[in-house]
């Protein structure tokens, strides 16, 4: 009993030292936040009004808040709160779903039941009969390898669909067998996957791998897809064969509704699946499909023409058909009424084209060189801010590393203004950060 009372009194002690040093971080990080501005191109007075607002995280327990107006010599304002126990925070997902090719690229290991993983292959659109033509000619103590041709097992790929939409299918063998109807693709001739089968001495099958053989040109397939409301929207894309989809090559839509067992869940009516716009499968590579900025709206981005067509998605009609002039793939965002295009992201030049949508139509508001915002743009998670004549853009100069950011505001003209805003808790030894914070950070204008 003495002993139990002894381990409380240290877990105790050590429990009021952690709180006593949460505070003392807190007070530390207070009184030493403070934020430089360094000019990259203009002057911070272009930017008058606007206000940076960073939400940032240590250890799930402590959280500031930091209000910087963009200035030359910025005077932020942070806020912090401290909890003794960590906090759940999490970041809003979007409603997607993928549609793709099975899974011949694969690889398992253990305990091995391959007559289990063939009933259940159908489901997850794992191709296993290859795997299980070389295990019939693998003996007990073997490690064997072998080339076969795909085509050979399937003449089929198996069609799945999976995603952030949670959905209620009441029976996977009816939905698997109308995906496969909907979207027939065929396995090209040329597809070899190589097949290594280990077996035990006691002759059980302990690992598999099954991998492509790669080549110049890679089999891929998957679909660009739009989430709304009453329906989803989906346009498969890839190098395979879509000459054989009934319904045509475009833009499909599946009618959606909310389950009647689980409100989180979503019900799909395969059976009531209609291409609502054709698109010529020559595009398929290149050829990409977005919501608008109107909840009844797509855009379909055609990469190789540098053409966009808005489409009036319950209808299929074309709204606009517009020419972008760029033949690189682009990068969209969407804020208010601005549909914001970064093409290039990935190169050192970045040209940017901003689509400001009034009275149902889109024009044009500005094109021009895209200022550089952090050091890997794969990731640059941007904000906005527009009052009508500015726009901002910010974004941290580091993927969820630190706290410091850069910001650019453009009008017509151009860019008119850029600079970081380093932050001086960055330099601690343990810096705090932003993943696990839902909202890092906010642009807004001043009213």
């Amino acid at each position: 009993m003495k002993k139990s009372l002894i381990a409380l009194a240290i877990l105790l002690a050590l429990a009021v030292a952690g709180i006593a040093a949460g505070f003392r971080y807190a007070d530390d990080g207070k009184d030493q936040v403070t934020v430089t501005e360094q000019t990259i191109l203009g002057d911070p007075a272009m930017a008058r009004g606007l206000i940076l607002e960073t939400r940032y995280s240590y250890d799930n327990q402590i959280f500031w808040h930091t209000v910087c107006p963009v200035s030359a010599e910025p005077q932020p304002e942070t806020e912090f709160r401290f909890y003794s126990i960590q906090q759940q925070t999490a970041r809003e997902t979007e409603n997607v779903l993928y549609l793709y090719a099975g899974n011949y690229s694969f690889g398992m290991s253990g305990s091995i039941d391959l007559e289990w993983e063939k009933e259940n292959a159908r489901i997850d659109g794992t191709m296993i009969l290859p795997v299980l033509d070389v295990a019939g000619r693998t003996a007990a103590g073997e490690i064997r390898t072998e080339t076969l041709s795909l085509r050979d097992y399937y003449d089929w790929f198996p069609i799945c669909m999976d995603g952030t939409l949670m959905l209620d299918i009441q029976n996977e063998d009816e939905w698997a067998e109308k995906l496969n109807r909907l979207f027939p693709v065929p396995i090209p001739e040329s597809l070899q996957v190589e097949v290594t089968v280990s077996r035990a001495e006691n002759g059980a099958v302990y690992e598999v791998n099954c991998q492509d053989v790669i080549t110049d040109t890679p089999v891929w397939m998957s679909a660009e897809c739009a989430v709304m409301e009453d329906a989803v929207y989906l346009l498969p894309t890839g190098n395979v064969d879509f000459s054989h989809l009934p319904l045509g090559y475009g833009v499909y839509r599946i009618p959606r509704k909310a389950s009647s067992q689980r409100a989180s869940e979503t019900v799909l009516d395969l059976d009531q699946a209609e291409n609502v716009f054709a698109v010529d499968p020559a595009q398929s590579q290149a050829v990409r499909l977005l919501q608008g900025l109107d909840e009844g709206e797509l855009l379909i981005l055609e990469d190789s023409t540098g053409m966009m067509t808005v489409l009036d998605a319950a209808r299929g009609e074309v709204r606009q058909r517009l020419d972008l002039g760029q033949t690189t793939r682009a990068t969209v965002w969407r804020h208010e009424n601005l549909l914001i295009l970064a093409f290039g992201l990935y190169e050192e030049e970045t040209q940017l084209q901003v689509w400001q949508r009034e009275n149902g139509a889109y024009h044009l508001w500005l094109e021009t060189d895209m200022v550089p915002m952090n050091g890997d743009n794969a990731y640059m998670a941007p904000v906005f801010a527009f009052d009508g004549r500015r726009l901002a853009v910010a974004a941290g100069l580091q993927t969820y590393q630190g706290v410091s950011h850069r910001a650019a505001v453009y009008d017509q003209t151009g860019a008119i203004y850029a600079g970081d805003y380093l932050y001086s808790c960055d330099n601690l030894p343990d810096p705090p950060h932003t993943w696990e914070v839902e909202t890092p950070l906010l642009a807004r204008w001043e009213k």
